[in-house]
């Protein structure tokens, strides 16, 4: 069975699964005269929806549709980008990563925590530029742009 067609069976299989809990039949409900199963059976003749072909999907799907259903997926997170200025301390440390001065690419963290611990209420430091307060994050950019000057990194 190739990808593209066993990815659009689960796909598939998701959307039955998730329209059925929509409109109030429970899917994993393992009874055999639930409502979920008789509703297979009858439109599908097929105890399991992970038994249906494709002709069957699309039938169960559209049974499921006619009764309100909806299949539309819901993004649990977004991903932003981080602000200007967080974006220009990743930068500057990539290109002393590049140019050989920081040895771990992924010290950053370590790094801050170190270098603003002392501002932190807790004592403990940032972990990620993004979460710095602006009057530190325009600190923290100094000292990267004088560190890369000491050690003729080029980073603009």
């Amino acid at each position: 069975m190739s990808t593209k067609i066993k990815s659009a069976r689960t796909l598939e299989l998701g959307k039955i699964h998730m329209g059925a809990t929509q409109i109030g039949m429970d899917a994993k409900d393992k009874d055999p005269d639930s409502t979920y199963r008789c509703m297979l059976w009858t439109v599908g003749r097929v105890r399991s929806a992970a038994d249906l072909d494709a002709a069957g999907r699309k039938a169960v799907l559209a049974h499921l549709a006619a009764r309100g259903a909806k299949f539309a997926w819901q993004r649990t997170t977004s991903r932003r980008k981080p602000p200007a200025k967080a974006r220009l301390i990743y930068h500057i440390w990539n290109c002393l990563a590049d140019a050989g001065v920081v040895e771990n690419r992924k010290g950053l963290t370590a790094w801050l925590q170190s270098n603003t611990r002392r501002e932190h209420p807790q004592g403990t430091g940032w972990s990620k530029p993004e979460f710095l307060p602006a009057k530190l994050k325009d600190q923290v950019i100094e000292q990267l742009k004088k560190w890369a000057d000491r050690t003729q990194v080029e980073w603009k």
